[in-house]
């Protein structure tokens, strides 16, 4: 029996994110954004041996990627209240396009891969209000733009049998440390981009800001701006059939320890791990085994592929270890001040 690719893809197990289905023979390149000693912003690429393979400048700082998995292309998308974005091919890390935001519009670091269209969560530049944008390769141009539910898009990510789940921080210009009334929400979208299901966030001062998923389920990592420091979960996982929270198991003290920040969240075969540099730690979910916490200062890149995890953080340090809890494989460290989402590239 023949099947596309997508249906390949969730019967192998693997995300929509994964970049290119990885051939015999094909190296691995780590993706990230940073900051240099010299004030600039780049684009950086490290090689499965741990070398740097390029260093791109880019035209301010970056957030995170959508990278194409069949085509060799991606987008790196400035932070919030994005102007840019830059189209690259992964093996060289040379900026092909620079793509600007409709009228009114602004960038909020995330978009993913459609088929040939690339999903953009994008904010009204005054208000917040959420949209979604479709830019299409083979136009060249934006195709659509989706007015969606709520102010303060952030992560979307595609699903492996099409959609996408898109987090909804709630976020708009006046919110303040300490403000509780916002509304913050998990949207999953279907194959036209229309909200299928719309949780709110399972409580006051909790925003959803960014995500993983699988076949099965959407990892969502949660940042508080309550009051103090709190020790109810900031990880939950949500069915993709049948919507509902659920929080991954860890004690008080871990929650304490990520000091209210969940910065990327990263899902693979048997497990998930998140971090948060104002926590100073990764925490581990594998095989149903307890959730296992991995100091490492200012630490919020992370990114997965066949069965090694990376992870780099703010001094410029990166580190491999396996998912199924080995020790560290590899490590290093380079003049780069790391920042928050990496990705990974098959070349």
């Amino acid at each position: 029996m023949a099947i596309d690719r997508r249906t390949f893809l969730t019967l192998a197990g693997l995300s929509a994110l994964a970049p290119w289905v990885r051939a015999q023979g094909q190296q691995r390149i780590w993706l990230g954004s940073a900051h240099g000693l010299d004030d600039g912003y780049y684009l950086a690429a490290l090689n499965s041996d741990g070398q740097l393979r390029y260093r791109t400048p880019l035209p301010g700082r970056a957030h995170g990627f959508a990278v194409d998995s069949v085509q060799p292309r991606a987008w790196v998308f400035a932070r919030r209240p994005g102007q840019w974005a830059g189209l690259f091919n992964p093996a060289d890390g040379q900026l092909q396009q620079q793509l600007t935001p409709p009228e009114q519009r602004i960038f909020v670091g995330h978009g993913c891969w459609q088929g040939d269209e690339c999903w953009i969560p994008l904010g009204h530049a005054q208000t917040s209000a959420v949209h979604l944008a479709k830019w299409s390769a083979t136009a060249d141009d934006w195709v659509e733009d989706l007015p969606l539910p709520g102010i303060g898009a952030h992560q979307i990510v595609a699903h492996p049998s099409g959609g996408a789940a898109l987090a909804v921080g709630g976020l708009g210009n006046g919110v303040r440390q300490g403000d509780t009334h916002f509304s913050s929400a998990l949207l999953l979208l279907d194959e036209r981009g229309g909200v299928r299901a719309e949780l709110p966030s399972p409580g006051p001062g909790f925003s959803v800001r960014h995500l993983d998923v699988d076949a099965d389920w959407v990892y969502v990592g949660l940042q508080y701006y309550g009051p103090g420091r709190t020790d109810l979960p900031l990880v939950y996982r949500v069915s993709w059939h049948q919507p509902s929270w659920q929080a991954l198991t860890a004690e008080p003290w871990h929650w304490l320890q990520m000091n209210n920040y969940i910065a990327s969240v990263v899902a693979y075969p048997g497990g998930v791990s998140v971090s948060s540099p104002k926590g100073h730690h990764l925490l581990h979910w594998r095989n149903g085994q307890p959730v296992a916490a991995e100091p490492m200062r200012d630490i919020a890149m992370l990114a997965e592929a066949d069965g090694d995890l990376w992870a780099a953080n703010g001094l410029g340090q990166w580190r491999t270890r396996t998912t199924q809890g080995g020790g560290v494989q590899a490590q290093g460290q380079l003049n780069l001040a790391w920042d928050n989402h990496g990705d990974v590239a098959w070349l």
